[in-house]
């Protein structure tokens, strides 16, 4: 079992002078689930940073807590409840009440997945992409990203009423289209995305295939192809995470810390100019 990770702080963020509100998280658990979890916080939310790494704590704690069989065996709604409540459980602790907090102070989205050897929980609030391919590579599942009917830049948060409408469980056996890996992205990445390969799935696909195929096994190897695939830095300007589980490789490394994807783009501008590194990428002026 492997877990791949990639967190980087958005070159309008930094310029911006904020934080990577983008959070991501895995474990292997005593129970035998194999957990991960990532969450983006909105920009225009008070505590987004926070929500978001509050969430992947709080989904973690939860299957960390109950076998995935046990959990399973719930209906649907009871599912649901059970996250949204550990998720919001841990807002009320940053909110220091145990009064209803501001929902759009706490703006953060989910996705989630945990396997125990037999079956796979997919999960998914908010936009982002969720997908799922077989050991020969095929895609076997997709969740694309949900967003509100006011408009592309809007779509749903776990800290508002509305959430338990909008979260998506699904559940896969293992035998079952014979799932190998789950790649889980926010929608940092989604427009770099979608111009490589014509939509998302088909370079979510190409990723996993590098996967498959031994070309990324560490998280280095994943930021490089990233850094690579991102041919406009206006592909960057938002927070980007991934989580890549491969339930055929080997080994296990700590999840990243978030790269400033405004260094990345300088570097990438100097090594095609022959200068030093500075601000040119990062301006946009080449995308």
């Amino acid at each position: 079992m492997r877990i791949l990770g990639y967190l980087g702080t958005g070159i309008a963020h930094e310029r911006g002078g904020l934080p990577c509100q983008d959070a991501i998280g895995a474990r292997s658990c005593e129970n035998g689930n194999t957990v991960l979890a990532l969450s983006d916080g909105a920009s225009s939310s008070l505590f987004a940073r926070e929500a978001a790494r509050s969430h992947v704590e709080a989904v973690i704690g939860l299957f960390a807590s109950v076998p995935l069989s046990a959990f399973l065996g719930l209906d649907v709604p009871e599912q649901k409840r059970r996250i949204l409540a550990a998720c919001r459980e841990g807002l009320a602790r940053l909110a220091g009440s145990e009064a209803p907090f501001h929902a759009p102070d706490y703006a953060a989205t989910l996705l989630l997945c945990v396997d125990d050897g037999e079956r796979l929980l997919l999960g998914h609030l908010g936009d982002g992409a969720l997908f799922a391919a077989d050991e020969n590579g095929e895609t076997v599942f997709v969740s694309s990203p949900e967003n509100a009917p006011e408009g592309a830049s809007r779509t749903f948060f776990v800290s508002f009423p509305n959430a338990e409408e909008h979260l998506r469980l699904t559940s896969l056996r293992r035998g079952e289209r014979s799932v190998s890996r789950v790649l889980l992205m926010s929608d940092g990445p989604c427009a770099m995305f979608q111009g490589r390969g014509g939509s998302l799935q088909a370079t979510a696909a190409e990723l996993l295939l590098y996967v498959r195929q031994g070309l990324i096994e560490t998280n280095s190897q994943l930021a490089d192809v990233l850094r690579q695939m991102a041919e406009l830095p206006c592909e960057r300007l938002d927070d980007w995470s991934l989580l890549i589980l491969d339930t055929a490789g080997e080994a296990a490394e700590p999840l990243p810390e978030p790269v400033s994807m405004l260094a990345e783009e300088e570097e990438k501008y100097a090594e095609r100019t022959g200068t030093e590194p500075g601000p040119q990428a990062a301006g946009g002026g080449e995308g």
